[in-house]
């Protein structure tokens, strides 16, 4: 790649977990689409909790290929890129919105907390506590300390 030179000026790479799905929709040029919020972990210090949700928006045939991925508390990985748009609210004033419109969609293994496993006792909770540390590296593949 030459310097200054950029294969993808507009590309997103994100990895969370969907936290709300909207209903399937058509816009006004009769392109069907459906948006669903993407709740993704902040980096640096001190923000392991601290989350944005980010709006996505999947278009057309993408839509029938993701169905069965795009669903309440799946943790996914998505490639696409952002989309700005105007909106007009309903005190007819018109403002800005953002978006990823979602290439790519693939869902992640979730390492989630058994509490059966958990009430067993010790040697349970030893092996919930190594899916933990599984859970937390995946995260930490995605941020780093600032």
């Amino acid at each position: 790649m030459q310097q200054g030179k950029y294969n993808f000026i507009n590309e997103v790479h994100l990895a969370g977990d969907i936290i709300k799905v909207g209903q399937q929709a058509s816009s006004q040029r009769g392109r069907r689409y459906l948006f669903f919020t993407l709740s993704v972990p902040r980096r640096g210090r001190g923000s392991r909790l601290r989350r944005d949700s980010i709006s996505c928006v999947v278009w057309e045939e993408k839509i029938d290929s993701f169905a069965d991925k795009i669903k309440q508390d799946a943790r996914v990985e998505i490639k696409g890129n952002i989309n700005t748009y105007s909106r007009q609210t309903p005190e007819g004033e018109y403002t800005s919105a953002y978006s990823i419109s979602v290439r790519e969609l693939k869902e992640v293994p979730q390492v989630k907390e058994d509490k059966e496993k958990l009430a067993e006792g010790a040697e349970k909770s030893t092996s919930w506590e190594k899916g933990k540390k599984k859970e937390e590296d995946f995260w930490d593949k995605f941020s780093s300390e600032e």
